[in-house]
């Protein structure tokens, strides 16, 4: 139900985010007291208010664990078409809240900081409640019924355009006979032409890729003859220079200026897709540079072992010994190598792990006789444990590499999180952005090998590391497994 005050504003807002009325509501009031706000955390129980109580303004959260924002804004517009709908997409939520302007949304709030967002919502609904969504229940009609739908579809193209305009992602329109009847600023963008009235007229399917049109075609008659909505599909779109772009369209019907029409909604993934193309390749190529180590090089050294195996057997000479330690050498640096280049081959299998436990069987196959393992109070996290394992393993193995047989190790909890810290030395900060690529060491034994696992492992979990010092005046690594407090 809608009954707009100028002396008040009676605000139904939903949002399944905690279990008690939302800060954001005391923002309202804060911000103006002519808002009185109800709080509700069910989209259920947003509907059964509506039917025994009067509002102004709906306000809903999207997507957040209990409130999917286009379904209750779908069930609003069945039961109550006039009653303004303001939609709060919480973060990277945008491209559905651009799906939402074909289901008449009034007013969306983009993610912006937060404290400029209270004051954005507050605005919106100031402007949504005082714009009528073809017309007003229960109101009485003082002008006539002509006047009163001229009104109305003046506000709501106004509104209409005013969304779009704003929306993040390429919204469109075409007709029955796949002509473009509006663009906003970024289809013109996306398709590279001069502005909006240039594009206005031409196919869209001249921009679609001719191994696609067949699919576009498709989707043109679920939208336009079947009236049905065409979900979110991949395709390669043909700007105006030639260029091609990796985009997803979803589509809704919509009714312009009176006649079928269809609403596309376009997300460019070029870049994404060229990334991930570029990983494939790099890929790739640590397959057949892991044939290479496997075969080509470790079979070769192996044969020069056993020949020196027999040399020794036949002289005894200082040169053998050292001609053994390069072979040693160059087999632990092949070993090292295959390695690296098989942790991105291994899908993460993650289960709950007790990192005390993981940590205590990682440091029996490095540990030396003199160095000391310390744990601290340790998390349960989600991971791998095989791989998990190795982390630590490469973890230690630095530590040892760098602070000595007497190294001190410590692994410990963080808020959202675990770190490994050692009394060994400390990495300049200087060097620290570079301890993590490959083949990058400070030590003339090293093989630059071992960081570079421990940020394939930790990226592979979605895990982010920092290099710090240690209390202990040696190095400390961080690794955030989650968002602090969780």
């Amino acid at each position: 139900m809608s009954a707009a005050s100028r002396e008040s504003l009676r605000v139904l807002g939903v949002d399944g985010g905690s279990d008690t009325a939302d800060p954001m509501g005391s923002a309202f009031e804060r911000l103006d007291d002519r808002f009185s706000v109800t709080w509700v955390t069910e989209a259920r129980a947003a509907v059964d208010r509506l039917d025994g109580e009067t509002f102004d303004c709906l306000v809903s959260a999207h997507a957040d664990g209990r409130i999917d924002g286009l379904e209750l804004l779908r069930s609003v517009r069945a039961e109550y078409p006039h009653l303004p709908f303001v939609l709060v997409p919480r973060e990277g939520d945008e491209w559905l809240a651009s799906q939402a302007i074909a289901r008449g949304v009034s007013e969306y709030v983009p993610t912006i900081e937060d404290g400029k967002r209270a004051k954005a919502l507050v605005a919106r609904v100031e402007r949504a409640a005082a714009e009528p969504v073809g017309g007003t229940i229960g109101d009485v009609q003082d002008n006539s019924q002509r006047t009163q739908r001229q009104t109305e579809r003046a506000a709501s193209r106004d509104r209409y355009q005013r969304l779009v305009e704003a929306a993040p992602v390429a919204i469109a329109i075409y007709g029955q006979e796949g002509d473009i009847l509006y663009a906003n600023d970024a289809t013109v963008d996306l398709v590279n032409y001069p502005d909006a009235e240039s594009l206005r007229g031409e196919s869209a399917f001249e921009f679609v890729h001719e191994s696609d049109r067949a699919l576009a075609s498709e989707r043109m008659g679920e939208v336009i003859d079947d009236r049905e909505t065409a979900p979110p599909a991949e395709m390669t779109l043909v700007d105006r220079n030639g260029n091609h772009k990796e985009v997803i369209i979803a589509s809704v019907p919509i009714t312009h200026e009176g006649e079928p029409a269809a609403q596309i909604v376009i997300k460019d993934v070029t870049e994404l897709k060229e990334r991930e193309y570029e990983l494939q390749r790099q890929r790739d190529q640590l397959d057949e540079f892991a044939s290479i180590v496997s075969h080509d090089l470790r079979n070769p050294l192996e044969v020069l072992r056993g020949r020196l195996d027999l040399a020794r057997e036949e002289c005894d000479s200082e040169h053998l010994d050292a001609a053994m330690e390069t072979q040693e050498r160059m087999a632990t640096l092949v070993d090292d190598l295959l390695r690296f280049a098989r942790v991105g081959e291994r899908a993460v299998e993650e289960e709950p792990l007790d990192l005390e436990t993981v940590a205590t069987a990682a440091w029996q196959n490095v540990a030396t006789p003199d160095a000391t393992l310390t744990i601290e109070s340790t998390p349960t996290l989600e991971g791998d444990p095989n791989r998990v394992a190795e982390l630590l393993e490469n973890l230690f193995s630095n530590a040892i590499e760098h602070g000595g047989d007497d190294v001190t190790v410590t692994v410990g909890r963080l808020d959202g999180g675990f770190f490994v810290g050692d009394d060994g030395t400390v990495i300049p900060p200087a060097e620290r952005a570079d301890v993590f690529e490959y083949g990058y060491s400070s030590s003339d034994e090293g093989t630059g090998i071992g960081l570079a696992v421990v940020k394939q492992i930790a990226g592979a979990h979605d895990w982010t590391i920092d290099v710090c010092e240690s209390s202990a005046g040696g190095t400390r690594f961080e690794f955030r497994t989650a968002d602090p407090g969780e």
